[in-house]
């Protein structure tokens, strides 16, 4: 909207002028020397025009029957031989506005209109016996003037099928989203994320360095890292790792998150690991290369394209399908090892998994592409398929704790030929429910710290929860963790608005004009940027869906929670930089004031079902021992709702191998549920061993999961082992295809959500409401 005042003027010779800003300021109301107004300054005629004109330049001049205060003020102006100058002024008229927006009206003057409309001057509607005076009706024009253009932008929006409300999203779920950002908001605690970065490639010891990012709930910790990935993914990689659910498989779960990181994929449309890898495989080459005493054409050649884009490792080392892209891939693998081997040695798991990381980069074809990926998490596959892509199966028995941290050295150890990677560690808020997971975790980091170079460790964490974590690990750990800490205070309400500025600007609309003032207050009148937006965002559903949303009468309650909050954030950082727990000096103060807030639980569940159906599935790197965490965690929070005491264990068959299992008792019944998505020999032994299994329990019910993602089970063994399993009474075999694996993921992340203030509900209410929702969902029966 074009910057604007709108005017009233009194008198058929003009006697008295008002201007209001546009922001609804007053800024002049001044009556001609000698008028007969006593309550007003008054200026002489001179004054009052130049004053005029230099207000109104460059705007639109708004007033109430236009054409009316026109002609007072060319009549004016023309007095004192300036009427070329007012010729040059542009006039709105908010009647003429009116009755375009709103036709068909008894009547059209500004009283009627203020009163039809709702409009309050000062909390107060429209009163005949204050009108026509210049200041009053100015006030009302532009309350009305307001209305209408707001009026006529929600009806160009309704039209509008494909809009979306700009505030739907109001959290960043991973740093590989895209959403409008302010660099100017939280920009020195940016600058320490980047000069740390800066400083862990500068250090000749490759030492790796911690940074504890600390702030509430919707304060913005991971939109912080979704600025730091834009910023710095076209060099550094970065990976995105939530809670762990297993304390036996910490570091596991590590290295999965890991490479679900890798497989995202940049602007350029490569991979993280391809990327990584192209860069780090061509310096190699380059550097090889450069040693010889003599360098062949072909030498020359490679040389040129590598040096010109790393990228084009891929680009211009044959087509697809080609003896020549086979042969050269093979120089780069024969190369790459052999400088692992001078460097490194060759021994642990490191050479191999290096030789399946340039295999996953050698094919295009996805099928032998999705066998590396398997193969890469140490995942059995049938020794056909392993051997169709140059690799061989890893034991059976191997221990994939010690597998993961080596695999997680060698990255750390790769991108010394290329950039430092950034872990980011969010939504670990569930850790202070489970201890035992929260030691192995500290453990599972430490040694990421000791043996991982080359490598920034971000830590998200809201203050309580890293008070939590100095008391649980010792100054080893925290030490290293919060090498540097970064306190995330709540925005200003003029940052805040700027957000939402920045929302609106897809609609070509701001804040001022979308949002009333008082609505605008309500909004930036927040606990957090989340908290703001979600306001933001029931109003513009309000508008333009017409669903209901009420502004809360001022709450002196709600004030002082904000005012507390921010207080509280300031101690905080304190505290902590003294090293003093706030629990031990001041209870949370917006605990004991904050009110329950119910969320539309529904809203949230199909939101997140379409989120982990279109965006999540193919990407997840699933595995059993994860599976086997989250079903620890489902059953601990059914217990703590449905008040039920559940006793856990794993089902044991001598030395013998079982798929990874929950035993469950509750009411006297027992229950055992199996994930096995293992392929080849591997599965094939584990589930004749389950079978041998199932006729000493009897009593016990069997349920066998196997996601429809596994390898195609070839063997006719196999086939027949499903065979019998599925023919005992006491038995359930469950393969799980997408939409099955997503509900129970979107109970993973309800919990983790609830956990992490991302939904604003109570536990109870929440599994409740999931249990309806899906009350024919296997895993209801199962542990409900």
């Amino acid at each position: 909207m074009k910057d604007f005042i709108v005017i009233d003027t009194e008198g058929r010779d003009l006697t008295e002028i008002a201007i209001i800003d546009s922001d609804g300021k007053k800024i002049y109301d001044i009556a001609v020397r000698g008028s007969l107004n006593l309550h007003i300054q008054k200026k002489e005629s001179s004054e009052i025009i130049d004053d005029f004109l230099k207000i109104a330049k460059d705007k639109i001049v708004i007033a109430h029957y236009a054409k009316h205060d026109k002609k007072i003020l060319r009549k004016f102006f023309a007095s004192h031989n300036r009427l070329n100058e007012f010729q040059k002024i542009t006039f709105e008229c908010t009647v003429e506005l009116s009755y375009q927006t709103i036709p068909n009206l008894k009547s059209y003057s500004l009283e009627y209109l203020s009163r039809f409309l709702n409009l309050k001057v000062d909390k107060n509607y429209f009163n005949t016996e204050l009108a026509h005076r210049a200041d009053y009706d100015a006030k009302f024009t532009y309350k009305l003037y307001k209305k209408i253009k707001e009026t006529q932008m929600i009806n160009k929006l309704k039209s509008d099928k494909k809009l979306i409300n700009p505030f739907s999203s109001n959290r960043v779920d991973t740093p590989f989203q895209k959403y409008p950002d302010i660099q100017n908001i939280y920009k020195n605690e940016f600058e320490i994320l980047i000069n740390t970065l800066d400083e862990i490639k500068e250090d000749k010891n490759n030492q790796s360095k911690g940074v504890v990012i600390i702030g509430e709930a919707g304060s913005g910790k991971t939109h912080l890292i979704m600025r730091l990935a834009k910023e710095r993914l076209e060099n550094n990689r970065l990976f995105f790792i939530r809670q762990p659910n297993n304390e036996k498989t910490v570091m596991y779960h590590i290295y999965n998150r890991m490479l679900e990181s890798f497989f995202e994929k940049l602007e350029n449309n490569y991979t993280q690991l391809e990327v990584m890898l192209g860069k780090t495989f061509s310096n190699i080459v380059i550097e090889s290369i450069e040693e010889k005493n003599s360098i062949s054409k072909k030498d020359e050649l490679i040389l040129k394209n590598l040096k010109e884009s790393s990228l084009n490792i891929y680009k211009k080392f044959g087509r697809d399908g080609t003896i020549s892209k086979r042969n050269n891939w093979k120089l780069l693998e024969k190369k790459a090892l052999l400088w692992w081997e001078e460097k490194y040695g060759f021994g642990g798991f490191s050479s191999e998994i290096l030789r399946g990381l340039i295999r996953f980069c050698t094919y295009s074809d996805q099928n032998r592409r999705d066998v590396i990926k398997k193969w890469l998490i140490a995942s059995h596959c049938d020794d056909e398929s392993v051997q169709s892509v140059g690799l061989t199966n890893w034991d059976e028995n191997l221990n994939k704790e010690d597998f993961a941290i080596e695999a997680i050295t060698t990255f750390g150890k790769l991108s010394l030929v290329d950039e430092p990677l950034i872990f980011v560690f969010d939504q670990l808020e569930g850790l202070k429910n489970r201890n035992d997971i929260s030691t192995s975790f500290g453990e599972s980091v430490k040694e990421v710290f000791t043996q991982v170079p080359n490598s920034l460790v971000i830590i998200n964490l809201f203050p309580q929860m890293w008070n939590y974590f100095q008391t649980i690990y010792d100054s080893s750990v925290t030490d290293r963790m919060g090498q540097k800490r970064v306190f995330l205070e709540l925005p200003s309400p003029d940052e805040l608005k700027i957000l939402l500025d920045l929302r609106l600007k897809n609609i070509n609309s701001k804040s001022d004009d979308f949002f009333t003032k008082e609505e605008l207050l309500h909004i930036v009148d927040s606990t957090s940027m989340r908290d703001s937006l979600t306001k933001a965002s029931n109003f513009f559903s309000s508008k333009i869906y017409g669903i209901k949303t009420n502004i809360q009468k001022k709450d002196t309650q709600k004030e002082m929670e904000i005012r507390l909050k921010r207080i509280e954030q300031k101690l905080d950082k304190i505290l902590m930089s003294l090293k003093v727990e706030s629990k031990d000096v001041l209870q949370p103060l917006t605990e004991i004031l904050s009110d329950e807030v119910d969320d539309n639980l529904e809203t949230y569940i199909k939101e997140n079902f379409n989120f982990l159906y279109n965006n999540h599935y193919q990407k997840a790197i699933f595995t059993e021992s994860d599976d086997i965490g989250k079903l620890h965690k489902f059953i601990d929070s059914f217990a703590r709702v449905f008040q039920k005491e559940y006793k856990k264990d794993y089902l044991r068959f001598g030395k013998k191998v079982l798929p990874e299992n929950i035993l469950l008792e509750k009411n006297g019944k027992k229950t055992v549920i199996a994930f096995l998505y293992a392929g080849g020999n591997s599965f094939t032994s584990r589930i004749k061993n389950l079978n041998h299994s199932i006729l000493e329990h009897k009593d016990t019910t069997f349920y066998l999961i196997r996601d429809s993602r596994s390898e195609i089970l070839k063997s006719k063994i196999a086939k027949v082992e499903i065979g019998k399993f599925q023919q005992q009474e006491n038995t359930k075999y469950y393969e799980i295809g997408k939409e099955k694996r997503v509900i129970f993921d979107l109970l993973d992340k309800l919990i983790d959500d609830i956990e992490n203030q991302n939904i604003n509900t109570e536990l109870e209410k929440a599994i409740k409401g999931y249990c309806t929702r899906y009350k024919d969902f296997w895993l209801i029966d199962v542990i409900k």
